[in-house]
């Protein structure tokens, strides 16, 4: 994927990640162009119908966490809210779908800025769906992309 026509000079990148293909994650990060900086966010999983730890499958321990990574690219952008916690604590949902509340933090860090959230598997389903992706442009082969990414040669 052409990653480079589609983010400005000075950019950062998001990227949900799961502990068992960090070291893949990382590196197609870097891939893209892109430094490797901290976890921007962790998310706890919990149960939906009780107030438990949800726990998943995993070779070593059952895992119940993913992260978010994050990477800069160019200059740093500004951020505009020092207030953002790291962890969120949330019930899981659907296969892979990640809560909304990430957005809405990133949206938060630095201000309405032109985003995309890649590999997205949804946009505007219904009316919360429309709210929860507002100002996000999607590109994703479960979504109705809103913009184009070309394969790179």
């Amino acid at each position: 994927m052409d990653i480079e026509c589609i983010s400005k000079p000075d950019s950062v990148l998001f990227m949900w990640a799961t502990f068992p293909c960090l070291p893949e994650a990382l590196e197609l990060g870097e891939s893209w162009g892109f430094t490797f900086k901290t976890v921007a966010f962790t998310w706890v999983k919990t149960n939906v119908k009780k107030n438990s730890l949800f726990i998943g499958m995993g070779y070593y321990t059952r895992a119940n966490a993913e992260i978010v990574l994050l990477f800069t690219k160019g200059k740093s952008l500004h951020r505009i809210a020092k207030n953002i916690p790291q962890v969120l604590i949330a019930p899981r949902s659907l296969h892979s779908e990640k809560p909304d509340e990430i957005r809405r933090r990133i949206v938060r860090l630095y201000g309405d800025l032109p985003r995309l959230e890649l590999f997205a598997r949804t946009k505007y389903l219904n009316a919360e769906d429309k709210e929860n992706f507002y100002g996000w442009d999607v590109f994703g082969n479960e979504a109705e992309n809103s913009i184009q990414i070309s394969m790179k040669e």
